[in-house]
């Protein structure tokens, strides 16, 4: 029963662990970007701080501010370069992007969609955390299965 309950509770761990990245998708319409901050489960990041800095700053942010309550955040960049945008919501999910803005869209000549590549698919986060739940109970039961052979000893 015991055994049980601790795989039970490895296995919520590993879910609750994993329902949280964070995704950050970048609508860029000229002359302004709107971004779009998600958890992994898409819902939005409602009133997170939010960060913008200009190209080759590190320091001084350009714009700050809060997502607002469907977690979107929209700043109006000046000049052309990368432009580096970071989204936080004081309770342990942040998640950074660099957003390229090029001289054509500041003119106002293009314009488009950006997805943020680096979301980690869903059923990835789901493999990975069986692979997890799998090698710690091999783990488990190899050390039990050791200490049965030392006591027929």
């Amino acid at each position: 029963m015991k055994k049980t309950l601790f795989c039970l509770s490895i296995m919520a761990f590993t879910v609750l662990a994993f329902a949280h990245g964070v995704g950050i998708k970048v609508v860029e319409q000229s002359p302004f970007i709107k971004t779009e901050s998600s958890y992994s489960g898409e819902e939005p990041i409602a009133h997170a701080r939010a960060l913008v800095f200009a190209p080759d700053e590190k320091e001084t942010e350009f714009q700050r501010g809060r997502t607002d309550a469907y977690g979107f955040f929209v700043f109006i960049p000046d000049r052309a370069g990368d432009w580096r945008f970071e989204v936080d919501d004081e309770m342990g999910h942040r998640k950074e992007i660099v957003i390229p803005v090029t001289e054509e869209f500041l003119k106002g000549d293009a314009f488009g969609d950006q997805e943020d590549e680096t979301e980690v698919p869903t059923y990835i986060k789901i493999i990975l955390g069986l692979s997890l739940i799998i090698g710690i109970t091999g783990i488990f039961y190899g050390i039990k299965a050791k200490r049965m052979l030392k006591s027929k000893k």
